[in-house]
């Protein structure tokens, strides 16, 4: 049962608004947008399975985080809505729209994640050096430092500190691996919806590269960068995200 907020007033042939948060975020993510649109819009921000209060409770990839949205909408007769995401929420949106048209009537990415290019290589190594620590961190007297050394680990590689909180539980530290090595480029292609993509371009989570490309790969796109902001470009700018949504979301 996927935990969630709903917000505005349900007004006469409108689409619903869902709201995906990112990797180590929630349903709260989403606050200072929700509040200055939920006069104009109303839908739901969802607390994706692991995170907030719904439970994660099978390694899932992005296509089980997908599925469990959309039984979400079955659960709430949603025939059609307009899905919000940023981050591992904008891949988790993306595999909807690309695989679940019909339930998508708009798509708006914010420094989406799901591009997977030569990063891919590095994941695989620090993956695999983090794996062989772990077993020579099993040994008595350094079992009370891996915890220490695989921070310092990830670290270097293409974690955010965040994130470090998903690999202590098996579940979700499975569930993160999958998600790292899962690209989204080849499903782009298919999504045929009007696609708003915001991007901070000096994001270093999801690189601007990153928003160009599904840009590029995405038919009925148009992109929108916030110069000289981050990976939460949407709450570092917050009046501007919101404007972008008003007039795309008319």
């Amino acid at each position: 049962m996927l935990s969630f907020e709903t917000f505005g007033v349900k007004k006469r042939r409108q689409t619903p608004v869902i709201f995906l948060h990112g990797w180590g975020g929630d349903k709260r993510s989403w606050l200072p947008v929700i509040e200055r649109l939920k006069t104009s819009f109303y839908g739901y921000a969802i607390d994706l399975p692991g995170f907030g209060e719904s439970p994660l409770e099978r390694i899932s990839t992005l296509h089980d985080y997908a599925e469990d949205i959309v039984l979400f909408l079955k659960a709430h007769a949603i025939k059609k809505a307009v899905f919000v995401g940023h981050s591992f929420g904008g891949a988790v949106s993306a595999v909807i729209a690309s695989t679940y048209p019909d339930y998508v009537e708009k798509l708006v990415l914010i420094d989406a994640s799901g591009i997977r290019p030569t990063r891919h290589i590095i994941q695989q190594v620090f993956e695999g050096a983090v794996g062989v620590g772990k077993e020579i961190f099993q040994l008595p007297g350094l079992k009370k430092m891996f915890p220490h050394v695989r921070k310092l680990l990830y670290s270097f590689g293409p974690l955010r500190s965040s994130d470090y909180s998903a690999l202590n539980d098996p579940i979700k530290q499975k569930t993160f691996v999958y998600i790292l090595r899962e690209d989204i480029s080849d499903l782009l292609v298919k999504i045929v919806c009007p696609t708003l993509i915001l991007w901070g371009s000096e994001d270093r989570d999801t690189p601007l590269s990153d928003g160009e490309r599904m840009h590029t790969l995405i038919p009925q796109s148009e992109l929108f960068v916030f110069r000289g902001k981050s990976h939460f470009a949407y709450l570092e700018d917050v009046e501007v995200c919101c404007a972008h949504l008003r007039r795309f979301l008319s």
